[in-house]
């Protein structure tokens, strides 16, 4: 987005703080060792869906919304609680006012987390509805391109929510999840810096199969 508008700013050393290194490595833990506990339910999950982010930079490049698409895995180690790992992929691109050159985005966004889940309907003993609330770390790293490849990686937050519908092994539901990101960059020649917004609000239909 910096190199897009021919800005003079230049992105900062980008480091995860002790704080959010404590988190993910929580969050794995707590993801892998749920596999030795017995009696687990399991979930794969395919997203599609539209992402809006905050920037007003990245709005008047890539417009303001983009599809994504991704693949999603849960285990829930009792009837509410579980933990979540899903991955969501976009691609766009647009043209840049400074250089008047097509400019190219990528990104991949990896999410980790718990899930809390609740049912509300139950119309059948095969088939419910259920409501779930999820927050964890995100992990993003995205890519710029117009006259050459940037590759730069981040750390933020997420917090999110969403309702399925299951019959027998499938679902098939609708999420909202917000992510939380910022990277300080450098402006040069003042010695200050600022921070540029990663948020972005995605809504996406989820197909889904459990075992």
């Amino acid at each position: 987005m910096i190199e897009a508008h021919g800005d003079s700013r230049k992105v900062g050393n980008l480091e995860s703080s002790p704080l959010q290194k404590k988190l993910i490595l929580a969050m794995i833990v707590i993801f892998f060792l749920s596999g030795t506990i017995s009696a687990l339910e399991y979930h794969l999950s395919i997203p599609l869906g539209v992402s809006a982010k905050s920037d007003i930079m990245f709005k008047q490049l890539y417009g303001e919304r983009n599809t994504f698409y991704g693949a999603g895995a849960a285990v829930f180690f009792s009837d509410s609680w579980g933990a979540y790992l899903d991955t969501h992929i976009m691609n766009t691109d647009g043209v840049s006012n400074f250089y008047k050159q097509t400019v190219t985005y990528g990104e991949t966004s990896v999410g980790l987390g718990m899930v809390y889940r609740f049912k509300i309907w139950e119309p059948t003993p095969s088939s419910r509805l259920n409501i779930y609330l999820k927050g964890g770390v995100q992990f993003i790293r995205y890519s710029e391109e117009i006259f050459e490849k940037t590759s730069r990686n981040l750390f933020g937050f997420s917090i999110g929510g969403g309702v399925i519908f299951w019959t027998k092994q499938f679902g098939i539901g609708l999420e909202l999840k917000k992510e939380m990101a910022e990277q300080k960059i450098d402006i040069r020649g003042t010695g200050t810096n600022e921070s540029i917004s990663f948020n972005s609000s995605k809504l996406s239909l989820n197909a889904a199969v459990r075992f």
